[in-house]
């Protein structure tokens, strides 16, 4: 079961997003992103929900710590910032996506869904490399 860490400071905020995938994925949730920085190693998510924090916007610097610290894992950044700018920065900081916040729950199983296709798929590609790598074009 691919398992999904929530980063909310707000506890409604997490459980209205653990009620909306708790039924098809394992979750974790943390507070914080320091929380989430030392829960990554821990819960090795597949996918992480960050929300952006506007008072600190420590939110989408955290998405370059995922990857910074060895998670292989791709961030759906949630906002209630609707701007192109604060979309586009999150992107370059390493977000996978980015929802704002008021979204449809079948909207964001959609992502969620899309997010995580894409990362067994990326995961899958790079055996297959190592694979061909080792074994050579025409097997061994």
């Amino acid at each position: 079961m691919k398992t999904i860490l929530i980063v909310d400071d707000e506890p409604a905020a997490r459980y209205g997003l653990r009620r909306a995938l708790e039924a098809q994925y394992r979750i974790a949730e943390v507070h914080s992103a320091e929380a989430a920085r030392e829960a990554l190693p821990r819960e090795q998510p597949d996918l992480v929900l960050l929300t952006w924090c506007c008072r600190a916007r420590t939110g989408c610097r955290s998405c370059g710590g995922c990857a910074s610290r060895g998670a292989r894992c791709r961030v759906l950044m949630v906002s209630a910032l609707d701007t192109a700018k604060t979309a586009v920065e999150a992107l370059q900081l390493g977000a996978a996506d980015y929802l704002v916040k008021g979204f449809e729950l079948e909207e964001l199983r959609q992502r969620v869904e899309i997010l995580l296709k894409l990362a067994t798929l990326e995961k899958e590609n790079d055996a297959l490399k190592r694979r061909l790598t080792t074994e050579g074009q025409f097997g061994r």
